[in-house]
């Protein structure tokens, strides 16, 4: 089912395309399977098998569907009909479980004034490396009260988002205390009245200062411990808010309009002069100066003061993509805080060139603080310095790790160099691939080999190089060169005072002729005291043995060069 499900594009991120071709005169009948994950659980091969003419090229698609958290190893083993040596393909893959956090799960709006605007926001931050889409569910509840302007979208890796909602006051949800002095009634308190019909005034005054929701009022008269109701009185002030929008395009301390007419029904014209001031934001007045090497990184501590006499929910505004700091801080009226910012260059700075960023902070009220940033990336120090104690004319191979820090595939030429001694030497030789490809935020392994052919102390140097963006690695490895081993055990048996050949073969890896001196002990042994072997090509030397006695033996034969040292064989006879 799965298979199926993957074949019809459901996942097409979750597969790579291998280009599998035979360059051989054969036909070829290949099969393939995975070496450690047989069940399928993580990968899966589509075709498993294939069989290619001389020349034919097939593509074979490699599904991944990772079930846990960080990376999964695999190798996928191609086995050819007819060919005892299998062909091994490293893979892995990332799991990454998408997970949203949020800096707070309520928002208060406090106390707003009826018909004013307000908003709040909650950063929504995603500390994953894969896009990460969210959608709001149950707006409807919220009522005309609330506007969420954003219910979906898609943060980034690494990224964070603010989810803003919106609160205008359309009605007092809390009810208002009628005072005193918005409702007055004259005369209070103890009054006399006539007889037979006697009567006195009340006078009723509603001056409202304020907005007042409607109200009812009893008013009451007392009558020697009895109370006797006279009348109600209903009302309500409502008033009407407006709003000014300040909004300045230049620099000034002073920005004024003047006669500012209001108009409104029943009531005295009103003049207005309505004032603000644009100021630039306050901008810390030393550059805030990071320097490391590249891929690694230096955090500074900074001190920021809320300038204002109000609690703030400040987020921070961050320019410079090498450079992240808290998404998001919480001020108290004038309170100091200090923050981390944190420089990672993932690319060196050259010819003088600076990575540049900034921090800015927007407190209410129009007020601001800005810190700018620069940094310096330096060339990046050895990835390791690896030591190895090898035996003269003995290859050996070192794995070395290539590390690829982007979130895309990297491909790396390979550089290898003999750094110590300086002066080249012919009979040291490095063997590896040119290159390397490395899938995104990957690791892979390279491997070198190394063969000395005269005894000594090495220093080499392995270079990735990124030819396209010009960003490497390198690593130092140490080789302390000894004597040879035995290269070659040769038996001979013949009868007494009857000659037996043997012959030894030598390689000369120069590019000129070198010349070979004998050295045996066993006088048993003729063999010619010089050989000369042309460059880059096989000697042999033939040699013969003539016992006089009987009995077993052990005998060292050494061949001589001053270019390519000693080469040593055993003749058992």
């Amino acid at each position: 089912m799965i298979v199926f499900r993957y074949k019809k594009n459901t996942y097409p991120e979750n597969s790579e395309r291998l280009d599998i071709c035979n360059d051989s005169g054969m036909e070829a009948e290949v099969m393939f399977s995975f070496q450690h994950d047989t069940q399928g659980t993580t990968y899966l091969l589509d075709p498993s098998t294939m069989t290619l003419s001389p020349g034919q090229k097939e593509v074979l698609t490699v599904y991944a569907y990772p079930t846990k958290r960080g990376q999964i190893k695999g190798s996928i083993i191609c086995n050819i009909k007819d060919n005892p040596e299998p062909v091994t393909i490293q893979i892995s893959c990332w799991g990454v479980r998408p997970e949203l956090e949020l800096d707070s799960t309520h928002l208060n709006f406090g106390k707003i004034l009826l018909h004013k605007k307000d908003s709040r926001g909650i950063m929504m931050v995603n500390k994953t490396v894969l896009p990460l889409s969210w959608m709001l569910q149950g707006l409807e509840t919220l009522g005309d009260e609330f506007v969420v302007p954003q219910d979906q979208g898609v943060i980034q890796p690494n990224s964070c988002c603010p989810l803003c909602v919106e609160f205008k006051a359309r009605k007092p949800v809390v009810k208002k205390i009628l005072r005193l002095e918005d409702l007055t009634v004259s005369p209070l308190g103890e009054m006399k009245l006539k007889s037979c019909g006697g009567s006195c005034k009340l006078q009723i005054q509603f001056s409202p200062q304020q907005h007042i929701a409607p109200f009812s009022v009893a008013l009451q008269a007392e009558f020697k411990g009895f109370f006797h109701h006279l009348l109600t009185i209903e009302g309500c002030y409502k008033g009407f808010p407006f709003e000014v929008t300040f909004t300045p395009v230049k620099l000034s301390d002073d920005i004024r309009y003047e006669n500012l007419f209001c108009f409104i029904d029943g009531s005295p014209l009103i003049k207005l002069t309505v004032t603000g001031s644009c100021v630039p934001p306050s901008i810390s007045k030393e550059v805030i100066n990071f320097t490391c090497r590249v891929r690694t990184s230096q955090t500074q501590t900074l001190s920021v003061t809320n300038p204002t006499c109000e609690s703030c929910n400040v987020i921070l505004v961050i320019k410079g993509e090498q450079f992240s700091a808290a998404h998001f801080m919480t001020f108290e009226p004038n309170q100091s805080k200090t923050f981390d910012i944190t420089y990672r260059p993932l690319n060196m700075t050259t010819n003088g060139n600076k990575h540049l960023g900034s921090v800015f902070f927007s407190f209410p009220g129009g007020r601001g603080i800005l810190f700018n940033l620069q940094g310096s990336a330096f060339a990046p120090k050895a990835e390791d310095i690896i030591s190895q104690e090898v035996s003269a004319k003995t290859q050996s191979s070192v794995l070395l790790q290539v590390n690829n820090w982007l979130t895309r595939l990297q491909r790396f030429s390979v550089l290898l160099e003999v750094v110590k001694p300086e002066k080249p030497d012919p009979t040291v030789f490095l063997i590896g691939h040119k290159s390397i490809e490395v899938p995104a935020l990957a690791k892979m392994d390279y491997k070198m080999s190394f063969n000395a052919y005269k005894e000594g102390e090495y220093t080499t140097k392995v270079t990735f190089h990124n030819e396209t963006t010009g960003e490497f690695l390198f690593y130092l490895i140490n080789f302390k060169v000894g004597s040879p081993g035995v290269l070659a055990t040769i038996n001979l048996e013949t009868p007494v005072r009857k000659a037996a050949c043997g012959v030894v073969h030598v390689e000369n890896p120069l590019n000129r002729a070198t010349s070979f001196t004998t050295e045996c002990k066993c006088t048993d042994i003729k063999a010619p005291p010089q050989q000369i072997v042309p460059g880059q090509s096989k000697g042999s030397l033939n040699f013969e043995y003539l016992p006089l006695h009987v009995g077993e033996s052990t005998i060292r034969l050494t061949l001589c060069s001053s270019d390519l040292g000693q080469f040593h064989y055993n003749l058992l006879l």
